[in-house]
Protein backbone atom coordinates (compact mmCIF):
# COMPACT_ATOMS: atom_id res chain seq x y z
CA UNK A 1 0.00 0.00 0.00
CA UNK A 2 1.08 3.59 -0.53
CA UNK A 3 1.67 6.59 1.66
CA UNK A 4 1.47 10.21 0.64
CA UNK A 5 4.33 12.61 1.09
CA UNK A 6 5.06 16.22 0.28
CA UNK A 7 8.54 17.31 -0.72
CA UNK A 8 9.85 20.84 -0.56
CA UNK A 9 13.14 22.70 -0.74
CA UNK A 10 16.05 22.47 -3.16
CA UNK A 11 18.62 19.74 -3.84
CA UNK A 12 21.54 20.21 -6.21
CA UNK A 13 21.93 17.35 -8.70
CA UNK A 14 20.23 14.00 -8.13
CA UNK A 15 18.54 13.17 -4.84
CA UNK A 16 19.74 10.03 -4.15
CA UNK A 17 14.58 6.04 4.16
CA UNK A 18 7.53 -0.12 10.24
CA UNK A 19 6.50 -2.88 8.70
CA UNK A 20 9.00 -5.60 9.38
CA UNK A 21 8.95 -7.78 6.27
CA UNK A 22 5.85 -5.98 4.97
CA UNK A 23 5.40 -3.48 2.14
CA UNK A 24 3.58 -0.27 3.00
CA UNK A 25 1.18 0.66 5.78
CA UNK A 26 -2.57 1.16 5.41
CA UNK A 27 -2.56 4.86 6.25
CA UNK A 28 -1.81 8.20 4.61
CA UNK A 29 1.43 9.98 5.45
CA UNK A 30 3.15 13.24 4.64
CA UNK A 31 6.86 13.88 4.34
CA UNK A 32 8.77 17.03 3.46
CA UNK A 33 12.40 16.90 2.39
CA UNK A 34 15.02 19.63 2.26
CA UNK A 35 18.78 20.16 2.14
CA UNK A 36 21.02 22.82 3.70
CA UNK A 37 18.87 25.80 4.60
CA UNK A 38 19.39 29.28 5.98
CA UNK A 39 19.02 28.13 9.59
CA UNK A 40 21.98 25.73 9.53
CA UNK A 41 25.70 25.93 8.90
CA UNK A 42 25.76 22.81 6.77
CA UNK A 43 25.03 19.08 6.71
CA UNK A 44 24.52 18.13 3.04
CA UNK A 45 27.41 16.57 1.14
CA UNK A 46 28.56 16.75 -2.48
CA UNK A 47 27.59 14.92 -5.68
CA UNK A 48 23.84 15.48 -5.22
CA UNK A 49 23.61 13.08 -2.29
CA UNK A 50 22.75 13.29 1.44
CA UNK A 51 22.46 14.23 4.17
CA UNK A 52 18.90 15.28 3.50
CA UNK A 53 16.60 16.52 6.25
CA UNK A 54 13.05 15.30 6.70
CA UNK A 55 11.23 18.41 7.86
CA UNK A 56 7.81 16.85 8.53
CA UNK A 57 6.73 13.25 8.93
CA UNK A 58 3.21 12.32 9.96
CA UNK A 59 1.22 9.07 10.03
CA UNK A 60 4.16 7.10 8.66
CA UNK A 61 5.87 4.11 10.29
CA UNK A 62 7.14 4.48 13.84
CA UNK A 63 10.68 5.86 13.82
CA UNK A 64 13.58 4.58 15.90
CA UNK A 65 14.88 7.14 18.41
CA UNK A 66 17.65 9.33 17.01
CA UNK A 67 21.01 9.30 18.75
CA UNK A 68 22.65 12.32 20.32
CA UNK A 69 23.77 14.94 17.82
CA UNK A 70 22.04 13.44 14.78
CA UNK A 71 19.01 15.72 14.67
CA UNK A 72 19.41 19.05 12.89
CA UNK A 73 17.30 21.88 14.32
CA UNK A 74 13.66 20.76 14.44
CA UNK A 75 13.88 18.36 11.50
CA UNK A 76 12.45 14.90 12.14
CA UNK A 77 15.40 12.89 10.84
CA UNK A 78 18.27 12.89 8.34
CA UNK A 79 18.60 10.46 5.45
CA UNK A 80 20.68 9.41 2.45
CA UNK A 81 19.79 8.23 -1.04
CA UNK A 82 20.30 4.80 -2.56
CA UNK A 83 20.28 5.51 -6.30
CA UNK A 84 22.88 7.83 -7.79
CA UNK A 85 21.01 8.34 -11.08
CA UNK A 86 17.41 8.71 -9.87
CA UNK A 87 15.70 12.07 -9.60
CA UNK A 88 13.77 13.75 -6.83
CA UNK A 89 10.82 16.12 -7.21
CA UNK A 90 10.33 18.95 -4.72
CA UNK A 91 7.19 20.92 -3.92
CA UNK A 92 4.73 18.18 -4.93
CA UNK A 93 2.79 15.50 -3.11
CA UNK A 94 4.44 12.13 -3.68
CA UNK A 95 3.56 8.53 -2.93
CA UNK A 96 5.90 6.15 -1.14
CA UNK A 97 6.04 2.58 0.06
CA UNK A 98 8.06 1.13 2.92
CA UNK A 99 10.17 -1.71 1.56
CA UNK A 100 13.39 -3.69 1.93
CA UNK A 101 14.47 -2.99 -1.66
CA UNK A 102 14.90 0.01 -3.95
CA UNK A 103 12.56 0.08 -6.92
CA UNK A 104 14.21 0.37 -10.35
CA UNK A 105 17.61 -0.19 -8.74
CA UNK A 106 19.55 2.77 -10.13
CA UNK A 107 22.89 2.07 -11.84
CA UNK A 108 23.29 -1.41 -10.35
CA UNK A 109 21.16 -4.20 -8.98
CA UNK A 110 17.85 -5.62 -10.09
CA UNK A 111 14.31 -4.36 -9.96
CA UNK A 112 13.67 -4.40 -7.09
CA UNK A 113 17.22 -4.02 -5.79
CA UNK A 114 17.52 -5.51 -2.26
CA UNK A 115 19.13 -3.28 0.35
CA UNK A 116 22.61 -4.45 1.35
CA UNK A 117 23.09 -5.42 5.01
CA UNK A 118 26.31 -3.40 5.06
CA UNK A 119 24.38 -0.27 4.10
CA UNK A 120 21.90 -1.04 6.88
CA UNK A 121 24.78 -1.32 9.34
CA UNK A 122 26.28 2.04 8.35
CA UNK A 123 22.93 3.84 8.38
CA UNK A 124 22.05 2.35 11.76
CA UNK A 125 25.31 3.62 13.22
CA UNK A 126 24.71 7.03 11.63
CA UNK A 127 21.13 7.13 12.97
CA UNK A 128 22.29 6.21 16.46
CA UNK A 129 24.99 8.89 16.42
CA UNK A 130 27.68 6.24 16.86
CA UNK A 131 29.21 5.95 13.38
CA UNK A 132 32.96 5.97 13.95
CA UNK A 133 34.65 8.67 11.88
CA UNK A 134 31.45 10.67 11.29
CA UNK A 135 31.54 14.28 12.49
CA UNK A 136 28.05 15.35 13.61
CA UNK A 137 29.03 18.99 14.24
CA UNK A 138 27.20 21.21 11.76
CA UNK A 139 29.48 22.83 9.24
CA UNK A 140 32.19 21.77 6.82
CA UNK A 141 33.22 18.71 8.86
CA UNK A 142 29.69 17.28 8.83
CA UNK A 143 29.32 18.02 5.13
CA UNK A 144 32.57 16.16 4.47
CA UNK A 145 31.33 13.22 6.54
CA UNK A 146 28.03 13.23 4.65
CA UNK A 147 29.89 13.13 1.33
CA UNK A 148 31.97 10.19 2.50
CA UNK A 149 29.01 8.21 3.85
CA UNK A 150 26.96 8.80 0.70
CA UNK A 151 29.83 7.58 -1.47
CA UNK A 152 30.22 4.52 0.77
CA UNK A 153 26.50 3.73 0.47
CA UNK A 154 26.65 4.08 -3.31
CA UNK A 155 29.71 1.82 -3.38
CA UNK A 156 27.93 -0.89 -1.37
CA UNK A 157 24.77 -0.56 -3.46
CA UNK A 158 26.71 -0.76 -6.76
CA UNK A 159 25.78 2.83 -7.64
CA UNK A 160 29.17 4.28 -8.61
CA UNK A 161 28.04 4.15 -12.22
CA UNK A 162 30.13 6.99 -13.61
CA UNK A 163 33.87 7.55 -13.78
CA UNK A 164 33.50 10.77 -11.77
CA UNK A 165 31.76 8.96 -8.91
CA UNK A 166 34.32 6.12 -9.04
CA UNK A 167 37.12 8.67 -8.81
CA UNK A 168 35.36 10.51 -5.99
CA UNK A 169 35.11 7.28 -3.98
CA UNK A 170 38.65 6.13 -4.73
CA UNK A 171 40.00 9.48 -3.58
CA UNK A 172 37.94 9.63 -0.39
CA UNK A 173 39.72 7.77 2.41
CA UNK A 174 36.80 8.28 4.81
CA UNK A 175 34.37 6.66 2.36
CA UNK A 176 36.67 3.67 1.93
CA UNK A 177 37.04 3.41 5.72
CA UNK A 178 33.24 3.27 6.08
CA UNK A 179 33.04 0.44 3.55
CA UNK A 180 35.85 -1.44 5.29
CA UNK A 181 34.07 -1.07 8.64
CA UNK A 182 30.82 -2.36 7.12
CA UNK A 183 32.58 -5.38 5.62
CA UNK A 184 34.07 -6.25 9.01
CA UNK A 185 30.77 -5.73 10.82
CA UNK A 186 28.79 -8.20 8.67
CA UNK A 187 31.56 -10.82 8.58
CA UNK A 188 31.48 -13.83 10.88
CA UNK A 189 32.18 -12.62 14.40
CA UNK A 190 31.41 -9.01 13.46
CA UNK A 191 29.01 -6.80 15.38
CA UNK A 192 26.39 -6.96 12.60
CA UNK A 193 26.82 -10.62 11.68
CA UNK A 194 23.44 -12.25 11.03
CA UNK A 195 21.42 -9.07 11.67
CA UNK A 196 20.43 -8.48 8.05
CA UNK A 197 18.72 -5.10 7.66
CA UNK A 198 17.98 -4.66 11.34
CA UNK A 199 15.54 -1.74 11.71
CA UNK A 200 16.49 -0.07 8.42
CA UNK A 201 13.94 0.20 5.63
CA UNK A 202 13.65 1.90 2.24
CA UNK A 203 11.15 4.62 1.35
CA UNK A 204 10.47 4.25 -2.39
CA UNK A 205 9.10 7.49 -3.79
CA UNK A 206 6.84 7.85 -6.84
CA UNK A 207 4.92 10.61 -8.60
CA UNK A 208 1.86 9.59 -10.63
CA UNK A 209 3.26 6.09 -10.86
CA UNK A 210 6.72 7.20 -11.98
CA UNK A 211 9.68 6.04 -9.89
CA UNK A 212 11.64 8.70 -8.07
CA UNK A 213 14.42 8.39 -5.50
CA UNK A 214 14.67 5.79 -2.75
CA UNK A 215 15.84 6.94 0.70
CA UNK A 216 16.67 5.31 4.02
CA UNK A 217 14.87 5.31 7.36
CA UNK A 218 15.11 3.44 10.67
CA UNK A 219 11.83 2.18 12.11
CA UNK A 220 10.47 0.36 15.14
CA UNK A 221 7.72 -2.28 15.30
CA UNK A 222 4.18 -1.00 15.80
CA UNK A 223 3.08 -2.23 19.27
CA UNK A 224 0.06 -4.49 19.45
CA UNK A 225 -2.93 -3.24 21.50
CA UNK A 226 -3.38 -4.81 24.98
CA UNK A 227 -6.28 -6.95 23.77
CA UNK A 228 -4.05 -8.50 21.13
CA UNK A 229 -1.43 -9.38 23.73
CA UNK A 230 -4.17 -11.03 25.82
CA UNK A 231 -5.25 -13.08 22.85
CA UNK A 232 -1.68 -14.08 22.12
CA UNK A 233 -1.22 -15.08 25.74
CA UNK A 234 -4.27 -17.33 25.65
CA UNK A 235 -3.16 -18.89 22.37
CA UNK A 236 0.35 -19.41 23.71
CA UNK A 237 -1.03 -21.09 26.79
CA UNK A 238 -3.20 -23.42 24.75
CA UNK A 239 -0.28 -24.15 22.47
CA UNK A 240 1.86 -24.98 25.48
CA UNK A 241 -0.73 -27.45 26.76
CA UNK A 242 -0.74 -29.09 23.38
CA UNK A 243 3.01 -29.43 23.48
CA UNK A 244 2.93 -31.02 26.93
CA UNK A 245 0.33 -33.51 25.81
CA UNK A 246 2.31 -34.42 22.73
CA UNK A 247 5.45 -34.92 24.76
CA UNK A 248 3.61 -37.29 27.12
CA UNK A 249 1.99 -39.17 24.31
CA UNK A 250 3.52 -42.62 23.67
CA UNK A 251 5.48 -43.01 20.47
CA UNK A 252 3.56 -44.83 17.78
CA UNK A 253 5.58 -47.32 15.70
Amino acid sequence: MRHRLITAGFAAGVFAASCFGMTGVAQAATLETTTNDSTTTGYTGLYGGGEFAIATFSLGPNLSPLGTGVQVNSFVFQTFCLEANERMVFGQTLDFTVDTSANAGGFGGGNPDPLDARTAYLFTQFWNGTLSGYNYTLGTARMDSATALQLAIWKLEDELGTSSLEDAYNNNSAAMAFVSAANSAVASGGSWFGKGLGDVRVLNLTLNGTNLQSVLVSVTPIPLPPAAFLGLGIMTGLGGLGLVRRRNRPTMV
